[in-house]
């Protein structure tokens, strides 16, 4: 019995081992995500979502693919935060805003430490033109391991997370549909309010 007592002990050491272990290393690893979008969104509207570095173990060059679909959202405007600011003032550069998928590169090779600066790498500014069937508009990080590396040119270790906007079906108050609400909507409003014969959008 006292044999089998610890053998089950040595089993149940060795996986807490184990998981601790892995733990460690998810802690290690860094991650790439997008934040949260404020407000409802319609045809038209312009939001901006930053994208995030978090767990940074630190890094001295860093290249992001931003994919989305150019049919349904347009990049309007890409801003860099002071991450990008690093040892010898080597900011974010980007992909041209009119194709996708959209870049995000940082490099800093004359570093002499890595930088590991956690929070907003760059700011994006969309525009959504259309609002797909399913009402939702999907964006991705995606990268390859060889362009994510340390001072000693080694590899770092990330992961990156999806994510998506929702795309309301109709703006109050937009009777044209155009995805605005301005005056031409109050007077297409006014001449169906006394019976003529307009036809409204939305």
């Amino acid at each position: 019995v006292l044999m089998l007592v610890s053998g089950f002990c040595l089993t149940v050491s060795a996986d807490n081992q184990f998981n601790d272990e892995e733990l460690e290393w998810g802690h290690m690893m860094g991650k790439l995500s997008f934040g949260a979008v404020e407000g409802k969104l319609y045809t038209g509207s312009q939001f901006t979502v930053p994208v995030l570095i978090e767990n940074n173990p630190g890094i001295i060059s860093i290249k992001v693919a931003v994919n989305y679909d150019p049919a349904v959202l347009e990049l309007v405007e890409a801003e860099g935060v002071d991450f990008a600011a690093g040892e010898n003032g080597n900011g974010l550069s980007f992909g041209p805003t009119e194709k996708a998928p959209f870049y995000i590169n940082w490099v800093d090779a004359l570093a002499t430490t890595d930088n590991k600066t956690n929070g907003v790498l760059a700011n994006l500014t969309f525009k959504v033109k259309s609002r797909p069937e399913s009402g939702s508009a999907a964006l991705s990080l995606t990268f390859d391991a060889d362009d994510i590396f340390s001072t000693e040119f080694q590899p770092i270790e990330f992961t990156a997370a999806d994510s998506a906007v929702t795309i309301e079906a109709f703006l109050p108050g937009d009777v044209d549909g155009n995805g605005k609400v301005n005056m031409k909507d109050q007077g297409l409003l006014q001449q169906y309010v006394a019976g003529w014969d307009v036809t409204l959008g939305g």
